[in-house]
């Protein structure tokens, strides 16, 4: 019953045994080390997340839960990042990971788009363009993904905790 689940070129992918961290392939358990761009800019990550629940401190109580456990989750990712980064390099291990620098240059756009349109459109907007370029969504699955997005970033921050959603420089 599972047995097309089992192999991967079934639904158009390479098989597992290819995948080198399939369970049981060669290095799989192997830590690996980073690039030294990439640990710097996981440095500078931990750095803003340890920033931005500092400024989170100053919230209301009410308000200042959900960035706080934001900023903690992302603390904690990016401080596993550098530690597994550390003990790859004392292993001496070869094989290097590439950051995305792409989703790094998209989130910096969907900033910028924040700047100018304001929270709910921009989302939607990165929403939309992330499903349809990475994703390879159907232009209908990436306008209702972002719909649903942008409904969800407005039903959480704007109705639930009544906070003031941004509006952009030009919208």
């Amino acid at each position: 019953m599972f047995s097309a689940l089992a192999d991967s070129a079934a639904v158009g992918g390479p098989p597992l045994s290819d995948c080198p961290r399939a369970a049981g392939a060669q290095g799989a358990d192997r830590p690996r080390a980073q690039p030294k761009t990439d640990i710097v800019a996981t440095g500078a990550m931990t750095i803003v997340f340890l920033a931005a629940g500092g400024a989170a401190l100053s919230f209301a109580e009410e308000a200042r839960l959900l960035p706080l456990l934001a900023c903690g989750i992302g603390v904690a990712a990016t401080g596993t990042m550098i530690v597994a980064h550390l003990r790859a390099r004392g292993a001496g291990t070869l094989d290097e990971p590439h950051m995305p620098w792409r989703l790094i240059g998209g989130f910096a756009l969907f900033l910028v788009a924040i700047l100018l349109f304001g929270i709910l459109p921009a989302s939607a907007l990165y929403v939309c363009g992330h499903a349809l370029s990475a994703l390879r969504l159907r232009l209908w699955r990436a306008l209702a993904l972002a719909g649903a997005v942008a409904s969800t970033v407005w039903l959480l921050f704007g109705y639930w905790l009544r906070l003031p959603l941004s509006s952009g420089v030009l919208w």
